[in-house]
This record gives structure tokens, sequence and C-alpha cells, in this order.
């Protein structure tokens, strides 16, 4: 049952980077981003750069105002995170067989800084399956060092920024996935053992900072880091429905009881999660603080309710001052991203190789 399990996904993983090769000649849809703690109008800067930069890599995307109907038709609130019953819904409204769904994160633009944090992902419309799915932060100012990048003085040039490097990495011509990662290796006493990760799920940590909705930002990182070192990653409108369907949307039962139903539901090999504990507010880095970062992350085996793998990362923008200043990070968001990818690049595991489509 193990192997057929594996294969199973594994064969996944082969369609899903093939489907990726064939975007170009489907219908796109792409929702409005969300941010809780972004603007309307900053919000709507960054969609209409994201259009503009999709139309320019030649993908056909429905049109604003269709999209925007069926949207209010089908009444779907979070375009962030859309049930999986909402995105076939949808795509089968507007005759699509993929759907791109984000969050702006933050967006701020002052005299001393500037920073705009986004996290995007692509979808198929039959099954939500995650087909790409990147993160971007672009800041500027924050120091009056020579080395330094200064504040974007204009939203509309900092949305367009972003959105440039965000799309940049959909890959509309890649024929293959080459690698999974398929096995991961304990840490401390069991760090001999290696436990199935294929697929995994990420469950957004607990927030313990003054800095709101940051749960939701760390967890976007980590599927986003996830997807980049070949871990085949649950989209996360998929764990918010089973965390919906036992009324758990972070507190309410154990993460043992969710991550249970994150296995039964969506045979979760292993569950991510944890804690964030430090993160320093824009605002007082605009006051000139140095930002810093505290967060705990755990993966959880499912079926035994045992942690195989955790970490405690702390970190300062002054970490790896360098000379001239150089190596300071002044974004909360863009440390929070190094921080995790580092501890996602850390991971000791084993990749197979995925040449052909498994029938």
């Amino acid at each position: 049952m193990k192997l057929h399990g594996l294969l199973n996904t594994l064969r996944l993983a082969v369609i899903m980077s093939v489907a990726s090769a064939a975007i170009s000649a489907e219908r796109v849809v792409l929702l409005p981003f969300s941010g809780p703690t972004a603007t309307e109008s900053a919000r709507g800067m960054f969609d209409y750069a994201a259009r503009a930069r999709l139309e320019s890599k030649k993908l056909d995307i429905v049109d604003a105002d269709s999209t925007s109907n069926v949207l209010r038709s089908l009444r779907i609130r979070n375009t962030a995170a859309p049930l999986e019953n909402e995105i076939k819904a949808l795509c089968d409204s507007l005759d699509a067989q993929f759907v791109i769904v984000g969050t702006v994160h933050s967006f701020v633009v002052d005299s001393v800084f500037s920073e705009i944090s986004v996290c995007t992902r692509m979808l198929l419309s039959d099954n939500s399956a995650l087909v790409w799915q990147d993160c971007a932060t672009i800041t500027g100012g924050g120091t009056h060092s020579l080395f330094s990048k200064p504040a974007h003085k204009s939203e509309r040039k900092l949305a367009r920024a972003a959105a440039n490097q965000l799309f940049s990495t959909l890959n509309l011509s890649r024929s293959s996935r080459k690698l999974a990662s398929t096995e991961l290796a304990g840490s401390g006493n069991s760090s001999r053992s290696y436990y199935p990760c294929l697929p995994i799920a990420v469950i957004p940590p607990v927030d313990e900072s003054e800095v709101p909705y940051s749960g939701d930002m760390i967890g976007n990182f980590l599927v986003s880091s996830l997807a980049r070192h070949d871990f085949i990653v649950i989209d996360p409108g998929r764990v918010r429905n089973v965390m919906l369907a036992c009324e758990d949307l972070r507190y309410g039962q154990s993460v043992g009881a969710v991550s249970k139903m994150l296995s039964d539901s969506l045979d979760a090999a292993l569950v991510v999660t944890g804690t964030i504990s430090k993160l320093t507010p824009i605002r007082l880095v605009t006051l000139g603080n140095s930002p810093e970062v505290a967060v705990e992350l755990r993966m959880i085996d499912p079926k035994s309710n045992s942690v195989v793998w955790a970490d405690h990362l702390e970190r300062t923008g002054r970490s790896r001052k360098g000379l001239f200043d150089l190596g300071i990070i002044y974004s909360p968001a863009a440390l929070a991203s190094e921080v995790i990818d580092d501890a996602i690049s850390d991971l000791k595991v084993i990749r197979r190789k995925v040449a052909e489509p498994l029938n």
C-alpha cells in the first residue's frame, strides 16, 4: 500500500510538471490578491501589475470584470486560499483550466523605507493541485550606507518591480520534474531514520509576535521554500478546507488531531507547523530599529503524532553584517524569508528521479 501511494504521488508530480509546459495554451483565472495589512489601492496596483506581467508572458488571462462577476455570484470571499469546490466552480464558469491566487503580505512606501512582500501560486482547476508557486520581497531604504538601495518613492513602480520578479520564475517551457524529495532525515536521536515526506502539508505557524497575520506570511514562505527544494506540497487551500472541516483554524484542537485529519483526507506524509515568537513590526523599522525574527519549526508524522524534525531559528537584520554594512537586512519580511529558506536548505532528504509519467 505504501508503494502504491508513493507511485500515485510521483505520478501526480510528473503530471503537474508536464502540465506547466502547456499552461500557455490554456485559460488562466487571476484572482484579486488578498492582503489584510495592505490598503485596497495598494492591492489594486499590484493586481494591475500582475495582470500586465502575465499577459506579457502570452498567457490567456480571463478579463478582470468577468472574474469579479463570477466571484460575486459564487460568493467567494477568500481569494488567497479558496476551497477546492470553489476553484472548480469558478473555472467551470469561466472555461478556465488554471487559477492564480496570492497574498500581498506587506506594502509600505515612505521617505525612509519601502517594502513589498507577495506570495502567489498556480493551481489546476480539476483537483487544486499545486503547479507553481513563489514569493518575492523587494525593499529599499532603512540606512544611509553608500551600498544600500534607496527607498522606493512610487507605489506603482514598486508593485511593477514585485510582479516582474515574482512571475519571472513561471517557466512555461519546463518539460518534466527531474527530482522529487521523497524521504526526510529525522533530527536529534532519530537523525539516522528517514521518513516518507511525499506529499507534505503546511499548517500556518501560531502567531505570537506583534505583526498581524505573520503566521500566514511565514506559512506561505514555507510552502514556497519547500517547493523550491523539490518537496511536493499540498495546496494551502486544501489544507484550510480540512482545518475548517475539523473546526480548527490554528487554535482549537491539538496539532496532532489536525495532522491526523490531513493524513486521512489528503494523504499528507508529514505536516509542517511551528510558532512565531518574534517578528519586528515595520513601524519600528521605519524608526531605525533592526528587524528581528524568532521562529520554531517542527515536522510531525501524523500517523504516530511524533515530531521527526524540529529547529529553532533566531536572527537579526545585523546577524550577517559585513564590511561597509554589507549584508544588513532592514526588511522584516526579507529576514523571515531568508531564515525559513536557510532552515529548509539544511534538511537532509533523499531525492528520486522521475523520468516518465506512470500510467
